[in-house]
């Protein structure tokens, strides 16, 4: 009885949509099956933003009491992203999704809380605490900003940047000419918010010694995934696409080689927002 009462007097339903596809969701379609018609749903989610709503109850109205209804959002590609709600006056909430989706069963005025995410399909959330955790990540890489860098040269003598690539991120980062030996550099790599094909920060760097070895650094920080390194020691002529897929296969928050004499290593925190990313090169012991 008690739950009857707390649910007889329920008036609306909360909804809280997240989007983090890389570009923005347009309401396609919406359909009601209880409550009001003319509720303010949100008809574009930018990308990285949320965008929130409250659709009420019809009780005046014995053949829609409740909040039961759908939405249809959709990317410029062509994907869908349905999300539906069953908050009706004599039961206890539901949750439906697609991406994921909750909403507390008992409250008389509940949120309901929806993502979506097209690079990283995730699993269904089964409980609040799930959800909190992955929320909590996409928070904090969602507000990604760059990526420090750190650069080490203990090889004897100055190292001297030939080549660079930038996949993700500014084209103007002004990385370091010259590492002097026994010298440390820095930079800072900025992501490109507002450019969809570009967010995050990832690129290469190539350091050459006067004997011709390259010391080959690369690094990706992306929006919505973990960041990781990749780093190598060259004779030949570096290939881009190589170095890329590399750092796409072989990549992780740690990395080392050993190659002509020389030792390289590379780290990053996988997980932070504006991580440091730090290298050395040095001479083997």
């Amino acid at each position: 009885m008690a739950n009857f009462q707390m649910k007889r007097v329920q008036q609306c339903t909360h909804g809280k949509l997240w989007n983090s596809s890389s570009e923005a969701l347009t309401l396609t379609d919406k359909k009601v099956w209880q409550g009001s018609h003319y509720a303010d749903f949100p008809e574009i989610i930018e990308d990285g933003d949320s965008s929130e709503f409250i659709h009420e109850s019809v009780t005046d109205d014995a053949d829609s009491h409740g909040s039961v209804a759908g939405l249809v959002y959709r990317r410029r590609d062509g994907t869908k992203w349905v999300v539906a709600w069953s908050n009706p006056l004599y039961e206890n909430s539901k949750f439906g999704y697609i991406a994921s989706i909750e909403i507390d069963p008992v409250s008389r005025s509940p949120t309901m809380k929806a993502s979506f995410d097209i690079t990283q399909p995730k699993q269904t959330l089964a409980n609040q605490s799930t959800y909190k955790a992955t929320m909590a990540n996409f928070q904090l890489k969602r507000v990604q900003q760059c990526t420090h860098g750190k650069l080490w040269n203990s090889s004897s003598e100055a190292l001297t940047l030939t080549d660079k690539k930038v996949w993700q991120g500014s084209h103007y980062a002004d990385f370091p000419e010259i590492i002097e030996d026994g010298d440390a550099s820095e930079f800072t790599h900025e992501s490109v918010t507002d450019d969809a094909d570009s967010h995050g920060s990832v690129a290469g760097l190539v350091y050459r010694r006067r004997d011709g070895t390259k010391w080959v650094v690369a690094w990706s920080n992306p929006l919505e995934e973990n960041s990781k390194v990749y780093t190598d020691i060259q004779r030949q002529p570096v290939h881009w696409g190589q170095i890329k897929t590399n750092l796409e296969k072989r990549g992780k928050p740690k990395f080392k080689v050993t190659k002509f004499g020389y030792n390289a290593s590379i780290e990053i925190d996988p997980v932070s927002r504006s991580p440091t990313m730090k290298a050395s090169f040095e001479l083997e012991a």
